[in-house]
């Protein structure tokens, strides 16, 4: 994304990821597995590879270091 561009719009999908990421995470970097399911019932996930596969990603995410 550049600067003045309008940011990325997110999609259901990943919108139900980013919830999902926000009920699970642990405030240590980590996701408490146990509420998966509590997670997928609530946002009605059908597809739970695709949500843990988002999940993860989140969880690996590294931005990019700006060097001055």
């Amino acid at each position: 994304m550049w600067e003045g561009e309008p940011p990325p719009v997110p999609t259901p999908a990943s919108q139900s990821v980013i919830r999902s990421w926000n009920m699970l995470s642990n405030g240590s970097g980590g996701i408490d597995w146990q509420g998966l399911p509590l997670a997928v019932e609530m946002f009605g996930i059908d597809d739970v590879e695709a949500l843990i596969d988002g999940l993860l990603v989140v969880k690996t995410h590294k931005p990019d270091v700006q060097e001055d």
